[in-house]
């Protein structure tokens, strides 16, 4: 795959020309682990249907809990008592994180809100 150039859009779809966006990554210092889990509880927390443009004229105001693993076909196989176990990472900046698995209810497991209820399918 050739390399695209500076001035191409960036390969990742972001809008950006590749060099203000993914062109120096390798040269960039990593990403501290803390700011990873904040960043992705914050996704968690985003409320927003996440259908191209093309289809949000069809999408209802109320956005759902939607599931990353079907709950139907795969949740309930596994679950016990209507419960599955979820990794909790509790981290705090300079201290190494706890890990551990907590129960949580199948309909809370494995989802984000990121569709609303027309496109949850």
């Amino acid at each position: 795959m050739k390399k695209p150039g500076r001035n191409d859009p960036c390969w990742c779809k972001s809008g950006r020309k590749y060099k203000h966006c993914h062109r120096d990554t390798e040269n960039q210092p990593p990403v501290a682990i803390h700011t990873v889990i904040q960043t992705l509880g914050s996704f968690k927390k985003t409320k927003k249907c996440s259908v191209p443009r093309t289809l949000a004229h069809e999408c209802s105001s109320k956005i759902i809990n939607a599931h990353t693993v079907s709950k139907s076909s795969s949740l309930k196989a596994i679950a016990k008592d209507g419960h599955v176990l979820k990794i909790s990472i509790d981290i705090k900046s300079n201290v190494a994180p706890k890990i551990a698995l907590i129960e949580t209810g199948i309909n809370n497991a494995s989802t984000f809100s990121g569709f609303c209820s027309v496109h949850d399918k």
